[in-house]
């Protein structure tokens, strides 16, 4: 029996799932159901999140291509919640055009979630997945991601749970029992997200083709300097321990290493990459819905804000945490921030901080003249925050 689906109510119910991407109680539409094959809530999103996420452009694409708009536009409405008016701002577009870009931008998502080589007018519910492409098109588009933003940090924990939902949905060995293990709490590792969850898809799928495991276990743990995964198989043969090429040679450029091993009926591959703390980034700014934009831009990454909203409370944050990186207004209700930047410089313990001044006035030159790091001129968006944040902390 086959159901019928077309593409258009596919795409219909990929909006209302956008719509309500954190909304856990919201029902998914059968259609989106059956193509992606889980009904629950936390799959979905996740399936949808890394389908966005599929969709940034590489670094050597211009920033002022389509693609790295339409991306965008996803990220803003949909991840970010921000409303029409304020994407329209950052987009630099009118209500009329971002409509229209939206639509292009959904349907662009929906293609990438439709299975190829599926009849459009019908889904089987045993038909496989094209994982071959997916995993092809994926090894493609996330090469460059840990390039293109290197503060980026990995969650392990949600890494892995994601990781073990793709391998459920996509139906790849439906024979193989796929489950977390013990992951340790707040472990991370200094890689891009997608990059490791290709890394960990790839090494579940080299355990579960040898044709005799029946179950996969993943766990991580983190204890510096290293921070490590361990997918296990059994039951396993010792003349059976898988290599990857793709793992090993991605791991060797973010400085950590793989090794397979066999033990007692299990095979291992164990991945190994280097530990990261966050850093700490004191904003001084008044504007504390500005402040929430900017904590919002580093979810997920290697940095921290902290945030004071008066020139006086930066001596008592930084003696509570010394900040790596300071964010600073000049137009402070107590203090000139111009005054402040210069006290800043003067001050032992926040002298050697570097300073981006965060301004609408256009003062780039005296910034730098009073020893600011970088200036950055508001609105500010993401890109350009968390870009700037890497240069400053990077070339310190």
């Amino acid at each position: 029996m086959s159901f019928l689906i077309t593409f258009s109510d596919f795409e219909a119910e990929v909006l209302s799932a956008l719509l309500n991407l954190n909304d856990p109680t919201h029902p998914p539409g059968q259609a989106l159901v059956r193509v992606l094959r889980t009904n629950r809530a936390d799959e979905l999103r996740a399936l949808l999140m890394a389908a966005i996420e599929s969709l940034r452009p590489d670094a050597t694409m211009p920033t002022a291509a389509r693609a790295h708009r339409l991306y965008e536009l996803l990220r803003y409405r949909f991840v970010e919640e921000l409303p029409q008016q304020e994407c329209s701002r950052r987009l630099g577009l009118s209500s009329r055009h971002l409509r229209r870009e939206q639509q292009s931008a959904i349907h662009l998502l929906a293609e990438r979630l439709w299975p190829q080589g599926v009849n459009m007018g019908e889904m089987e519910p045993a038909a496989d997945a094209p994982v071959s492409t997916w995993r092809s098109q994926l090894q493609q588009e996330f090469s460059a991601l840990q390039q293109h933003t290197p503060s980026e940090l990995s969650d392990l924990a949600k890494v892995i749970h994601d990781a073990v939902a793709l391998h459920k949905v996509l139906g790849v060995h439906p024979q193989v029992q796929v489950r977390v293990g013990d992951l340790q709490e707040g472990a991370t590792a200094a890689i891009h997200p997608a990059v490791l969850g290709q890394i960990v898809f790839v090494g579940i799928d080299r355990l579960a083709s040898n044709g005799i495991t029946r179950e996969i276990v993943l766990s991580a743990s983190s204890q510096r300097p290293w921070t490590r995964i361990a997918i296990e198989s059994r039951p396993a043969s010792p003349e059976f321990l898988p290599a990857s090429d793709f793992i090993a040679e991605t791991l060797s450029v973010h400085g950590g290493r793989v090794t397979t091993r066999y033990a007692a009926g299990w095979a291992s591959i164990e991945v190994l990459l280097a530990t990261r703390e966050k850093s700490i980034v004191l904003v001084v700014d008044d504007n504390v819905d500005l402040v929430h934009f900017y904590k919002r831009y580093v979810e997920g990454t290697g940095y921290e804000v902290v945030h004071v909203s008066q020139g006086g409370e930066v001596w008592s944050a930084v003696a509570r945490r010394t900040p790596d990186l300071i964010v600073l207004d000049v137009m402070l209700p107590d203090i000139n921030g111009w005054q402040l930047l210069h006290e800043l410089q003067q001050h032992p313990a926040t002298a050697q901080i570097p300073v981006i001044v965060c301004s609408v006035i256009n003062q780039e030159a005296l910034a730098k003249t009073l020893g600011a790091a970088a200036y950055l001129a508001k609105p500010v968006h993401r890109q350009a925050f968390i870009q700037l944040l890497d240069q400053v902390r990077l070339s310190r």
